[in-house]
Parts: C-alpha cells; structure tokens; sequence
C-alpha cells in the first residue's frame, strides 16, 4: 500500500488514505488505544452531544438523566460493538462491504444511498454550521457585529471550516489522528470547564432541585425516553465506528477506546448540555458561554468549541468516505481520494448554504427514524455474522461481486434480509413515534431499539435457515455453527 518512492510526501498520504479502503492487514493498523480514544472522543464531544443533554432536560431532572443518559449509551454502544465493531476489526473490511455478505453488492448500494449518504450529508453540514455559529459569537464579543452580518459570517464561516477538514482528510487517517491527539485533551477540559462554569453560578443544590422542562406526567416514561434517545445516540455512529476501528492495534485498543469515549466522555458532554438546559434554560454553550465566563475565557472556550466540531466532522467524513467511495460505482473511485473527498464536501456546502436551519431544527426526529433503521440493521449483522455464519467470512469473495459468486444471492440483493430489515423498522415505529415522541406501554419496559434489534436478528435468522440455506446461496454453512 505504500506509494512510489519518486512520489512527494502530499502525495503518498493521498494514496495511502485511498488504499485504506481496502481491507487493512495487521501490519497496516497503527493506532493505539489512545489514539481510539483521542479520535471517538473527538467524535463525541461536541455541540450535538450538548444539544442531547439539553433534550434529556425536556423529560428528566440532573439525577434520573445523568443515570439515563449513562445506560442508554451503554446499551447503544454494546449493540455497536457486537454488530459492527467486532466484524470490522477482525477482518479489517470497511463495514458495508463486510455486509455484502448479508444484503448483496446490490442490497449494499441501495444501503448506502437510502440512509449513509443522507446522515453524513446532514451531520456533516450541522456540525459546519455549529462551527460557524461559535465564531460569529467570538467576533460579537470582540467586535460588534448586526443579525445580518451574523448570519452571512456563519455560512461563510462553515464554507471554510469545509475547506480546513478537507486539508486533513487529504492525509487519511495519519491527519485524523494527528487532529484528535491535540484536539481530544483540549474538549476534555473544555467540558469540565463548561461543568465548573454552570457550577459557580448555580449551586449544587439548585441544580438538583431543578425541574425538568416539559415532562409527560409519568416519570417512567421520561426516563425511558432519555434512555432510548441515548441507545439511539450510540448507534448513530454505526458503520462509522467500525471503520475507524480498523485502524486499531488490538481488539482490546478498539473495543474499550470506543466505548470509553461513546459512553464515559460521551455522558460527561452531555451532561454540560443537561446542566445547562435546566438551570440556564439553554444547552447550547454557543448562548450562555459569553455571559457567564466573560469576554476573554469565552473567545477560548468558543475556539475549543469550534475545535470540537472540527474533530468531530474530520473524523466522521473520514469513516463514512470509505463507505461512499466503496459503494457509489468506480467511476467516484476512480476520483481518488484527494478529488472524492472535495466532491463529498462540496455537496456538504450546498445544504450549509441552502437548507442549514432545516436540519438543525429537525435535528432530533432525523436521529430517530435513522435509529428505526439501524437498529434492526444491527441485529440482522449481528445474527449473520453470529448465529448464521459462526463468525467465518470469505474476505475474498466480499470483492468478487459478479453472478454466481458466494455472496451474488439474487442478482445481488438478498430480499430476506431486507424483510427483516423492515419488520424490524416496523416494530421500532408502532411502540415509538419520532415526530410526537410518545411510546407505548411495551416501548415503556423493552425501548424500541432492543426490539427492533431482536426482530432483525430473529426474523434474519429463521428466513435464512427456511429460504437462503436451502437454496445454496450466500456461502451459508449448511449445519447451524457451534
């Protein structure tokens, strides 16, 4: 994988984060488990993580939603690790081509365009956006700024913030970590401080008598809510986690540097935006940061802020673009790395410049019928790669696509996962509602994940034993592995 020694050092990094597409050998994955944790907490602390906690305000007071928040994410995490985590790492595919060997070559495609290729697009220019907004609040407190300017500067702002992360991405996952070991120690003391901040000017006390801000009339529920948001928060990072997993030295290094930072670093985040939301009435620390730190501690911690969204953004473009180029046909592979990353985030610039409010006011129900369908998602890889497969996998035969290979199934598409797939998006939908944000009875004792996940995984299972089996197709072993 390495580049032509005539070529410059620019260019070897192109190359090399091309070829990181490619299933990585032992020998090609060079992260540590600090540097696992320093990427994924880069991943995690961020304006969005503040934007969740503020959210938990809506239902829970401080104590019911730091315990909330704390088991949802551990659940979402969990499910993370054995679904998509663990295949990655031991075979060291980008996710989705891992799962041809469930959906088909087709299945995959059609995968990747209905819901990868929509979540990177908004996460992508919501965190652009956020980064711009942090910086329209420096120049107000160093300058005096009209709502008109304020507004042009946010997306002028976000277009470069673009043009930075693409600096990066260009170096692969040598810059993404470059990025996060500078960035990572400087958002943990940006959360503490954030914490201390709320502290001073509300005491404890205060903030544990807080109310929350509009509960539905049973506490089970409001509790069950935030858990379920936060199982959803986990399993947002979806194919995103197992790809920068890859890179990790150990099994040990990339399982506990991703949960540490999705749940330990991830709660302490949010519950900044908790803390914030039920005392100061805003988890955004973009409104309140100024007023309650001063001018000079705010521009820092607004820049750290704006680090925070950086980070996160590199490394989620980083992962997801594996996913994109792999899938969306060769002649975006045939872009290379350099010019695929620059088209990725130019499509990012239109919806910064044309739809950037849209998204961030439906920040919440986008999160949640992505879950409905990557719960079930999960659960059907889970039960593939577990209960179906026994954990073995043609890593070859994942790149030999044609008719009649191992995981062609029907002209490239395995229709009994997708029934699956969507039973089990069925279930999350009918015990909880995105849009009212209102569960049923059921959705009260099991969540809606936890089902969803084990009618994917069920429902896979038996159709691929009754159908998929019988019919030689998809390379299943024909006994059902110990």
């Amino acid at each position: 994988m390495a580049a032509a020694p005539d070529k410059g050092a620019a260019t070897e990094a192109v190359d090399t984060a091309m070829a990181e597409s490619l299933p990585l050998l032992r020998g090609e994955r060079t992260w540590s488990f600090v540097d696992v944790l320093s990427v994924k907490s880069g991943l995690a602390i961020a304006t969005w993580a503040f934007l969740f906690g503020g959210t938990t305000a809506q239902f829970t007071g401080f104590v019911d939603g730091v315990v909330a928040t704390f088991f949802g994410l551990t659940i979402g995490i969990v499910l993370l690790l054995v679904a998509v985590v663990q295949p990655s790492y031991r075979w060291g595919t980008e996710f989705f081509v891992h799962q041809r060997s469930v959906y088909g070559a087709g299945g995959v495609v059609l995968f990747v365009l209905v819901a990868v290729l929509v979540a990177v697009f908004m996460w992508a220019s919501i965190l652009a956006t956020m980064v711009g907004r942090a910086t329209v609040e420096i120049t107000r407190t160093v300058s005096t700024t009209s709502d008109t300017e304020a507004g042009g500067l946010t997306t002028v702002v976000a277009l470069l913030m673009l043009v930075v992360a693409w600096a990066i991405l260009v170096r692969g996952s040598r810059g993404v970590r470059a990025l996060n070991r500078l960035a990572a120690p400087a958002l943990l003391v940006l959360a503490l401080w954030l914490l201390v901040a709320i502290l001073q000017k509300i005491s404890l006390e205060g903030l544990l008598a807080a109310a929350p801000i509009a509960p539905v009339p049973d506490r089970a529920m409001n509790i069950m809510l935030v858990v379920e948001l936060h199982i959803a928060a986990g399993l947002s990072w979806f194919a995103l986690a197992g790809n920068l997993a890859r890179y990790a030295r150990t099994p040990q290094s990339a399982v506990w540097g991703s949960w540490i930072a999705y749940v330990m670093v991830g709660t302490l985040s949010e519950v900044v935006g908790l803390a914030s939301a039920l005392t100061l009435s805003s988890a955004d620390p973009v409104a309140w940061m100024v007023p309650m730190v001063g001018p000079v501690a705010g521009v820092v911690l607004l820049a750290l802020l704006a680090v925070a969204n950086l980070s996160s953004l590199v490394g989620m473009v980083q992962g997801n673009a594996q996913t994109l180029v792999q899938h969306l046909g060769a002649g975006l592979q045939g872009l290379g790395w350099r010019r695929f990353t620059a088209v990725m985030l130019a499509g990012v610039a239109m919806l910064v410049v044309l739809a950037p409010a849209a998204l961030y006011d439906h920040f919440y129900t986008l999160v949640a019928y992505l879950q409905a369908l990557f719960a079930p998602a999960a659960g059907v890889a889970f039960a593939d790669r577990v209960l179906l497969r026994g954990g073995f996998v043609d890593v070859r035969a994942l790149y030999t696509t044609e008719r009649g290979t191992a995981y062609h199934f029907w002209a490239g598409f395995n229709p009994t996962a997708f029934v699956a797939l969507g039973a089990g998006a069925v279930t999350f939908l009918a015990l909880f509602d995105p849009l009212a944000y209102t569960g049923t009875p059921v959705f009260l004792h099991l969540s809606a994940t936890v089902p969803a996940f084990a009618v994917g995984a069920l429902l896979h299972t038996l159709l691929s034993r009754w159908l998929v089996v019988p019919s030689g197709r998809g390379s299943y072993p024909q006994r059902v592995p110990r």
